[in-house]
C-alpha cells in the first residue's frame, strides 16, 4: 500500500497535511505518525519524515529508543551528523534501561566518528559494552569506529576477534567481517592479504556476486588475472546490471 501510494504525489502531500491538522488537534496517534514517517522516508523527503518520526517519539514515550535510532540512521544518510549527536544525547537524557542506553551510546558513538571526534565516539562505544559486554552490535560498531578513522592496526585486531566470535554461529556476520577485513588491508597497502581472503571466500562460493566483484576489482586493478578478472565483474553486473560499484570494476 505504501509503494502505491507513494507513487501519487498529490496523496502524499494530503496525507501529510492531514497528518499536521491532526497533530495541531492533538488527534494524531502513534501509528499514524510512523506510518507517515515511513512513507516520507521511502520518498527521501527527509524534512517531513523528521517531523513525523519526532511526532511519534513523542506518542510513545515507552520503548522509543528503535524509533530513535531510525531517526539516527536517517540523519547519518543525510550527513547531518550534529542532528544525530543531538538527538542521540536527547534520548538519553530521559529515564532509560541499560540496554536502551546502550543502543543510543552506539548511535551517539556513529554520529560522534562521522563529525571527526574519535575520542568522544570511543568514549561513547566503551560505555556502551559496559553496559552489554559481548554485545555483537556493539563491537562491530567499535571496530567499523577505527577502521572509520584510519587505525587500521586497531580495526584488524577487532573484526578478526569478531571473525573468530562468528564464525560458526552468524554466517552472515562473519561474511561481513571477512570482507571488511580484506578492504582494510587493500587500505594498508597489503593487497596480497586483501586477496587471500577474498580467494577462500571464492573457493567456497564462486557464485558469490560480491566476491566476483570485489577480487576482480582487486586483480583488474594490479594488471594481472585480466580474462579471469574481467569474466567475475561480467558475472557480478549481470547480476546486478545497475550497481555503480561494479560498473565501476
Amino acid at each position: 500500500e505504501q509503494k502505491s501510494v507513494s507513487q501519487d504525489a498529490q496523496t502524499v502531500d494530503a496525507l501529510l497535511a492531514a497528518g499536521r491538522e491532526q497533530a495541531k488537534a492533538n488527534q494524531l496517534t502513534f501509528e499514524k505518525a510512523f506510518v507517515l514517517a515511513g512513507l516520507a522516508k521511502s520518498l527521501d523527503r527527509l524534512d517531513d519524515a523528521i517531523e513525523f518520526y519526532r511526532a511519534a517519539i513523542k506518542l510513545r514515550k515507552e520503548q522509543n529508543v528503535p524509533l530513535y535510532v531510525e531517526l539516527g540512521n536517517l540523519l547519518i544518510r543525510a550527513q547531518r551528523y550534529t542532528a544525530v549527536e543531538d538527538l542521540a544525547k536527547e534520548g538519553l537524557a530521559e529515564r532509560r534501561s541499560q540496554s536502551e542506553r546502550a543502543d543510543l551510546l552506539g548511535m551517539l558513538a556513529r554520529g560522534q566518528v562521522y563529525n571527526g571526534n574519535l575520542k568522544g565516539a570511543i568514549e561513547s562505544i566503551d560505555e556502551a559494552l559496559r553496559l552489554e559486554p559481548g554485545d555483537l552490535g556493539h563491537l562491530f560498531d567499535e571496530a567499523w569506529i577505527y577502521s572509520h578513522a584510519r587505525q587500521w592496526d586497531q580495526a584488524v585486531m577487532r573484526f578478526e576477534k569478531l571473525r573468530d566470535m562468528t564464525a560458526d554461529s552468524d554466517k552472515k556476520a562473519n561474511r561481513i567481517c571477512l570482507f571488511t577485513l580484506s578492504s582494510i588491508y587493500v587500505q594498508k597497502g597489503d593487497y596480497r592479504k586483501g586477496e587471500e581472503i577474498l580467494e577462500k571466500i571464492f573457493e567456497v562460493d564462486p557464485e558469490d556476486t560480491q566476491v566476483n566483484n570485489d577480487l576482480g576489482y582487486l586483480w583488474a586493478d594490479q594488471g594481472k588475472n585480466l580474462d579471469r578478472a574481467e569474466k567475475m565483474i561480467r558475472k557480478a553486473i549481470a547480476s546486478d546490471p545497475d550497481n555503480g560499484a561494479y560498473l565501476d570494476s
